[in-house]
């Protein structure tokens, strides 16, 4: 009895040393990425958000609301967005967003630009993608949008179209207005810029300059 109780003592040990191994790797594998490509890649966003070799796409919304300008120092890819609905004026818009970001040490979520209004919308990049435009439709506020999302190319420092797919669209359909595409071409999109208040009253991307 003493034997097989020990040996149970010691496969049980042994599951949790495994365990705990994978755990252990998993973390470090997302906090000290040792892959030099990776390093260049993030190095280069920090170095583009830092000394402002960025450019912006237009803004689609309206006139309104105090500007922003997001992104991250540290190097970030954006990969995403946070998102609320509501309606204004009679019509179905976009309230708020923040932006997610992947960086070197894993996925993070930004500022919140607008307000929170109900349950978020969360659209989010597959692993291995990133956001590369978004079409919007905007009058007065930004109505809605929908995220085109590219593969990430970390040795290119690029975007690049193989395999791309979009997100379903967020928010409302803005009557008769026609969708505006907002596109990096291929370059690392590193952040947004807009103005907000109580809606989101403009949104645009700013990406990396690689020329």
């Amino acid at each position: 009895m003493k034997c097989a109780l020990s040996g149970f003592l010691w496969k049980s040990l042994a599951v949790i040393g495994v365990s705990y191994g994978l755990v252990a790797a998993a973390v470090a594998q997302q906090t000290a990425p040792d892959d030099p490509i990776q390093k260049r890649f993030y190095s280069s966003l920090a170095t583009a958000a830092q000394n402002a070799t960025t450019e912006h796409t237009r803004k689609i919304g309206g006139g309104g609301g105090g500007r922003f300008f997001e992104v991250l120092p540290e190097g970030g890819l954006l990969v995403g967005f946070v998102v609320w609905t509501g309606e204004w004026a009679g019509h179905h818009i976009i309230r708020g967003v923040r932006p997610i970001f992947q960086t070197s040490h894993g996925r993070i979520t930004g500022q919140r630009h607008g307000v929170e209004n109900g349950a978020p919308i969360r659209v989010e990049a597959k692993e291995g993608y990133a956001v590369a435009a978004i079409e919007a439709r905007g009058g007065d506020r930004l109505d809605g949008f929908e995220v085109l999302y590219w593969k990430i190319h970390p040795a290119d420092i690029n975007l690049d179209a193989e395999g791309s797919y979009k997100s379903e669209w967020i928010g409302g359909g803005g009557g008769h207005k026609g969708r505006h595409p907002l596109t990096s071409n291929g370059n690392p999109v590193i952040g947004i810029a807009g103005a907000s208040g109580e809606d989101m009253d403009r949104l645009g991307l700013i990406y990396y300059d690689r020329h």
